[in-house]
């Protein structure tokens, strides 16, 4: 799972879309050339947290029987993670996701 938290912000116009467009095809290809999940995953975050304008980004994973998540990568490395909310969110729970944070869940393997 990536999570985002991210910066107030007015909007984003057009060519900031654009140029989102064109990195997005970048990672694509870079998407389909690597074989290392770790990188790419790191790459998408710091892509999303560019884009979005992001403060902070982290990939969280939650073992199985376990209930809190545990965060394997965050940047900054400073950053603070609440991994209640995380863990809840990657078991399908509803959880009240805090103003200006996007989460989202990883297929891999099949999995979430």
């Amino acid at each position: 799972m990536s999570r985002i938290r991210k910066k107030d912000s007015g909007g984003l116009s057009d060519v900031r879309d654009s140029e989102f467009l064109t990195e997005l095809w970048r990672f694509r290809e870079k998407l389909r050339s690597s074989r290392d999940i770790g990188k790419l995953i790191k790459s998408a975050i710091k892509l999303a947290r560019q884009h979005f304008e992001a403060e902070e980004g982290c990939l969280a994973t939650v073992a199985p029987g376990e209930y809190l998540a545990e965060v394997q990568w965050s940047q900054p490395n400073t950053a603070e993670w609440d991994p209640d909310l995380l863990g809840g969110f990657l078991r399908g729970q509803k959880v009240k996701v805090p103003k200006n944070t996007m989460l989202a869940r990883i297929r891999r393997r099949g999995r979430m």
